[in-house]
């Protein structure tokens, strides 16, 4: 147990006991519901990890994508690229039409996706 999950528990188990303490007089079908909502919501919040992220992460990321836009709209540019360094790229020389229509071997079709997988241009 870490030091996180402790005080995660500490808290939650202290704020679940003190809504316990308020309802305790009642009958058990007042106070169960909210000490187990509590409860189980401290223990997934200290222990849970689904697809090894911390269920308040994972959460917050349901959440983004729920409200963000999942339709993605492609729009033409003008063509002219923008580098983060402000560098911009040398001209080359124009290909011969032997060399453009060269087929593309399995190592350059890995060192395209390589670079695609960077997000470098």
């Amino acid at each position: 147990m870490t030091l996180r999950q402790l005080i995660t528990c500490g808290i939650g188990g202290g704020i679940t006991y003190m809504v316990y303490i308020s309802l305790q007089f009642q009958t058990p079908e007042v106070w169960i519901p909210p000490v187990a909502i509590l409860g189980s919501i401290t223990l997934a919040v200290a222990f849970l990890q689904i697809h090894g992220i911390p269920f308040v992460q994972y959460v917050l990321l349901w959440l983004e994508s729920y409200l963000n836009a999942k339709k993605r709209i492609w729009m033409k540019s003008a063509g002219d690229l923008q580098f983060p360094s402000g560098d911009t790229p040398t001209k080359q020389k124009p290909k011969s039409k032997q060399q453009l229509k060269q087929k593309l071997t399995v190592k350059d079709v890995e060192k395209l996706s390589h670079i695609l997988d960077e997000g470098k241009i």
